[in-house]
């Protein structure tokens, strides 16, 4: 009788044992791109029932995120993933994540202090030194370029128009004559547009650093004649 007793509460406790938890903190989820994202994440879940998966989207407001990451945290997480709306401001919440020996993932956007665990997204470096190139070759090295650059703390739209810069700076016919601040979304992008007309009109290109931005700059230039690219 003793024994199984014994064994019945041994298989009682396994049954038991506690979830991992992973926190998912999104800096914003509006666009399709950030929503396939979660659904392929929630997918792969799907395959790991003794995983239990947290998510909050801060729609895009560094305050809320910094928030958002403290309760996931105190609610006691095995592992964080993030995409930090900007860098700076996220970077003293996320940097205590991490030296409290919890695994944090940064995904798409960097924090400023490197103290995570992984990175998993694009070289955006690369990305604009590639766009340079690009834009050198169709204008043959002479010409002008308007810049639809994303959020300007995130680490995506630091990277890429840097990276850009880089690029055209070896060739002297190349300039940067508006930048203008599209905050990674096709509305935001289609209102400076319209506020900037003169400014952007006197673009030979447009390198807008996202497809949603691209698809507001088109919206409000399509009719327009410069070269669109």
């Amino acid at each position: 009788m003793a024994y199984w007793s014994c064994c019945f509460l041994g298989c009682q406790s396994a049954n038991q044992q506690k979830k991992r938890v992973i926190a998912f903190s999104q800096c914003i989820g509006n666009d399709a791109w950030r929503q396939t994202m979660l659904e392929e994440m929630k997918r792969e879940l799907s395959f790991n029932p003794d995983i239990e998966f947290l998510y909050r989207d801060a729609q895009g407001n560094n305050a809320v995120q910094i928030d958002q990451i403290r309760e996931l945290t105190k609610a006691g997480i095995d592992l964080l993933i993030v995409s930090p709306n900007e860098a700076e401001p996220l970077t003293p919440i996320v940097d205590s994540v991490f030296q409290r020996k919890i695994p944090v993932i940064v995904t798409d956007r960097k924090t400023s202090s490197g103290q995570y665990n992984a990175y998993v997204g694009a070289d955006n470096l690369a990305i604009g030194k590639l766009a340079g190139q690009y834009s050198q070759a169709v204008l043959q090295g002479k010409g002008r370029v308007g810049l639809v650059t994303g959020l300007s703390g995130t680490s995506a739209s630091i990277e890429r128009e840097k990276g850009f810069m880089q690029s055209i700076s070896v060739v002297s016919g190349m300039q940067v004559s508006a930048v203008i601040h599209g905050g990674w979304e096709k509305n935001i992008a289609y209102t400076e547009m319209r506020e900037h007309i003169v400014q952007m009109a006197q673009s030979d290109i447009i390198f807008t650093f996202n497809d949603q931005m691209a698809m507001g700059v088109k919206k409000h230039w399509m009719r327009r004649s410069f070269k669109r690219y």
